[in-house]
């Protein structure tokens, strides 16, 4: 790339405008570097000097040099550098984290001899195993045996929610939300405490139905130890075998937040959501009357667990992978992002690919404050351009800067259009106190005496996304970038709400929302992970809506998915498996749903999808 086409990627493209001084001071300093050197921001990096290069990064007597800036922004301002940032094996300690005293001390197993950082990277599984083939003499053992008792106990919990393959020395933030909750729960189990009320959010999210039944297992030893569970849940398993009951409605947001029963399982007589749970009503079928589709072939797939795997992969069609937890679903995914971008070494593939490809993740939107619902959907530039063309703006002689919280023409000036001042308490977290000066409306005085409908530029941010479809209903650029936004199920979001608050499935759905308003996306695949966390059966039905919405355009959409009703739903299937981790990590199969649900392969997913389709009453072969 360019600089111009954002070959200095922690800083993005060139920008003079930033709101933070800082970052334009900086590209003004590179523009400057490169013009007494002679060189186009349009010149491609490749086709530069090397000593250039170096100069660039390292910087010089006159310019401070990337890293310099990369540096302050990691360490003094704690930006998320993910993207630029790679962690490396320490080579003194192995990547054990321990000192040379520490793990000079060794323990023998069998004809070897292993320290603390050996043992604890093995897999839980085969640590179990060798602590029960520890060589230690009897003196010893009447001291230790209470200890590898105790360990052995902690360890059997992991390894009854299936979570044999992880080691003791994997990181939280590398595991997936299913793995992380299931550490969760071991952990709540292997504290053997009664008398506890424990509330889970959603602990079947990114779990596959043979690892829910584990979970329901666990709940219910917790149970007999005398605690009380508390879990908030779609997954009609869980909720089957709940004692009592909460229902919430009666849709979100202003809608909702009403009590519509509470009452024990056993009574329960009319529910919107125990219909779906006992199969009196059911999750649709989208309709399959798109274009022709194309093929991919790809092969020699194996990024993380993958074992060089290839499949063939249709255009324009609902491609669904599945597996159970930790089988290597999110690594095909990737492994396919990652080669269609024409990155080396993770397999390659055969066919015509014309289109884009985007991975619709649930990372976040925005970062700060200031980003929210509106700036992201770009809905705001829209209604600022309104508002400044009113009479009342035209006569105060008020552009559209003035109707932004970003610049200094219309924010408030003492929380710099936050809303909220930020309060340093030292050792305690940060704490974030509404601003006295606009009472938290982001706004000077002066912006908001413009109204529209009676509605301040302030009001609008306390909106919902169907109160301002309303409001703005002659306004066809604001209604079109937010109708997708309520089509998906997220109606009841407010525009003012800010990124940072925005739940995962939420991310997901507004980022698909966000593709459904371009006019050409024929030929693009959309790459999603687990779309349906957090929804309610409801919610599937409009996000399977959407789903068919951007086929009938062209697109193609692959989907990492446990849920039976999005499966059922599927062009095309690509099974991975058979089990987790090094268990995993094989293509079982990948063709036609209908020729998967007949076929003879050995998979979880098919067990559990054939059932789940009989209970509906649908004939198999049919499907």
């Amino acid at each position: 790339l360019s600089v111009n086409e954002g070959a200095i990627k922690f800083l993005g493209k060139p920008n003079y405008g930033y709101s933070w001084p800082k970052l334009t001071q900086w590209w003004i300093k590179i523009r400057n570097f490169f013009d007494n050197y002679g060189f186009s921001f349009n010149k491609k990096l490749k086709d530069l000097p090397n000593d250039f290069i170096n100069i660039l990064v390292e910087g010089d007597q006159n310019f401070e040099g990337l890293k310099f800036f990369l540096s302050d922004l990691y360490y003094n301002y704690d930006f998320d550098l993910g993207e630029v940032v790679f962690e490396k094996v320490c080579p003194k300690c192995n990547g054990y984290r321990l000192n040379t005293n520490a793990l000079s001390v060794k323990l023998k197993v069998a004809d070897k001899f292993i320290n603390i950082g050996q043992l604890s990277s093995l897999s839980i599984q085969d640590l179990y195993k060798t602590l029960d083939s520890l060589d230690i003499r009897e003196k010893e053992r009447v001291l230790v045996d209470n200890l590898i008792q105790e360990v052995k106990k902690r360890l059997e919990f992991l390894i009854d929610i299936d979570l044999w393959y992880l080691d003791l020395y994997r990181t939280m933030g590398s595991l997936s939300t299913g793995e992380a909750q299931r550490v969760k729960i071991a952990s709540l189990l292997s504290s053997n405490l009664s008398g506890v009320t424990y509330v889970l959010d959603e602990p079947s999210i990114g779990l596959h139905p043979y690892n829910i039944s584990k979970i329901i297992d666990s709940i219910k030893k917790l149970k007999k130890l005398g605690n009380t569970i508390v879990v908030v849940e779609h997954d009609s398993e869980i909720i089957k075998n709940a004692d009592y009951f909460v229902e919430l409605g009666f849709e979100g947001g202003k809608n909702g937040g009403y009590l519509i029963q509470a009452e024990y399982v056993s009574n329960i007589k009319n529910s919107p959501t125990f219909d779906y749970v006992n199969k009196k009503s059911f999750v649709g079928y989208i309709p399959k009357d798109y274009g022709k589709e194309d093929f991919l072939f790809f092969k020699g797939l194996n990024l993380n667990n993958l074992k060089n795997v290839e499949f063939s992969l249709p255009l324009n069609r609902l491609v669904v992978i599945t597996g159970v937890s930790g089988s290597g679903k999110s690594s095909v995914l990737k492994a396919i992002y990652k080669i269609l971008r024409g990155e080396e070494g993770y397999g390659y593939f055969e066919g015509e690919f014309k289109g884009d490809v985007f991975m619709v993740d649930s990372s976040p939107i925005g970062k700060t404050p200031r980003s929210c619902l509106a700036t992201y959907t770009k809905v705001w530039d829209e209604i600022r351009n309104i508002f400044s063309n009113l009479p009342e703006s035209k006569r105060l002689g008020f552009s559209s800067s003035k109707f932004s919280f970003n610049t200094p023409e219309g924010r408030c000036d003492k929380c710099k259009g936050e809303g909220f001042i930020k309060v340093d308490m030292n050792f305690l977290p940060d704490i974030y106190v509404k601003c006295e000066a606009c009472q938290g409306k982001r706004y000077s005085f002066d912006s908001l005496t413009v109204k529209f409908n009676r509605y301040t530029i302030a009001d609008i941010l306390d909106l919902t996304v169907d109160e301002c479809i309303s409001l703005f209903e002659g306004f066809s650029k604001v209604v079109n970038k937010l109708k997708f936004i309520s089509k998906i199920g997220l109606g009841y979001m407010k525009l003012g709400q800010i990124s940072p608050t925005f739940s995962g499935g939420e991310i997901q759905r507004i980022k698909l929302a966000q593709e459904l308003t371009k006019r050409n996306i024929t030929g693009n695949i959309y790459l999603l992970d687990e779309p349906t966390t957090g929804l309610h059966f409801k919610d599937i039905e409009k996000l399977l809506d959407v789903f068919y919405e951007i086929l009938k355009k062209g697109a193609t959409l692959v989907i990492v998915e446990h849920n039976l009703d999005v499966i059922k739903n599927a062009d095309w299937v690509i099974d991975v498996g058979p089990e987790a981790s090094n268990k995993g990590g094989e293509i079982l199969f990948y063709g036609k749903l209908s020729d998967f649900i007949n076929s003879s392969v050995k998979s979880f997913t098919k067990d559990f999808l054939k059932n789940y389709l009989c209970k509906e009453g649908f004939l198999v072969k049919n499907v």
